[in-house]
């Protein structure tokens, strides 16, 4: 999917990646709840944008009314970090 990354402000590079990491959130939900961070990184300089975070229900989890707290979407998650990286001053 075309995200619409801008070059990299510090080496011009297309060259860009949306990383991710996940763990299972502070409080227990029963392994229903993963907590994501996602930015943005430039493979050829290392520059990264500002990283997002949010926990994120489990797709194949049914829907229980009132028992998460707020949860996103991954790509909600993803958007902000383009965004974020997509902000930055530079070229």
């Amino acid at each position: 999917m075309d995200w619409g990354l801008k070059p990299c402000p510090f080496c011009g590079s297309n060259k860009l990646k949306i990383e991710h990491k996940s763990s299972p959130p502070s409080k227990h939900y029963y392994n229903r709840v993963r907590h994501y961070t996602y930015s943005v990184r430039c493979n050829c300089c290392f520059a990264r944008g500002g990283a997002v975070g949010g926990d994120v229900r489990n797709e194949n989890t049914a829907v229980v009314v009132d028992v998460f707290e707020p949860c996103v979407k991954k790509e909600e998650l993803i958007i902000q970090a383009v965004d974020n990286w997509n902000m930055r001053g530079g070229m």
